[in-house]
C-alpha cells in the first residue's frame, strides 16, 4: 500500500484502470507505461508533472476535489515530492500482476540507487569545491599586507 503525507493529510494512493486513465488524461503520464517504457519512472522526476499526477489521483477523493489544485501544490515541498514520487511509483507497480511487479520493483530500485549515487557524487564534488575555495581564500588572505 502506497501512502503519502501532503500537508497535514495522509493519502493512500491506489491506481486502478479508472485512476490510471484519469492520470493519463489530466497529466499526460501513463502509469501503465512502466511495463513497456523504462523511462516512464524517470519522468516523475519533473516536479510539475508529478504535481499533476498527484492531483489526478487525490482529487478523485471528495474531501480534496473542492479545495482545488493550488491548495495541493502549495503543500508540495521537495521532501514531500520525493516521498510522493516513491508512493506514486509503488501504487502504479501494485497494479500489475505479481510477476511483472517483481521485475518493476527491481527496475525502480535500480533507478533509485542510480539517483542516490548521482546525488552522493554531486555532494562530494560540491564539498571538494567548497574546501578548495576555502583554502584558496585562506591562502590569499595570508598573503595580503598586514596579515
Amino acid at each position: 500500500m502506497a501512502v503519502v503525507t501532503i500537508g497535514d493529510e495522509q493519502f493512500v494512493l491506489r491506481i486502478d484502470l479508472r485512476i490510471g486513465r484519469r492520470i493519463r488524461d489530466l497529466s499526460g503520464w501513463n502509469p501503465f507505461d512502466l511495463w513497456r517504457d523504462e523511462a516512464a519512472a524517470g519522468r516523475l522526476d519533473d516536479p510539475l508533472l508529478l504535481a499533476d499526477v498527484l492531483w489526478a489521483i487525490v482529487s478523485a477523493e471528495p474531501r480534496v476535489a473542492n479545495r482545488g489544485k493550488d491548495a495541493l501544490i502549495d503543500c508540495l515541498t521537495g521532501d514531500v515530492l520525493a516521498a510522493a514520487r516513491d508512493a506514486v511509483l509503488d501504487a502504479a507497480i501494485d497494479f500489475f500482476p505479481q510477476r511483472q511487479r517483481d521485475i518493476l520493483k527491481q527496475l525502480v530500485a535500480t533507478h533509485r540507487e542510480q539517483i542516490g549515487r548521482a546525488l552522493a557524487k554531486v555532494e562530494v564534488e560540491l564539498l571538494a569545491h567548497a574546501a578548495s575555495s576555502d583554502s584558496a581564500s585562506n591562502g590569499t588572505a595570508a598573503n595580503l599586507p598586514g596579515s
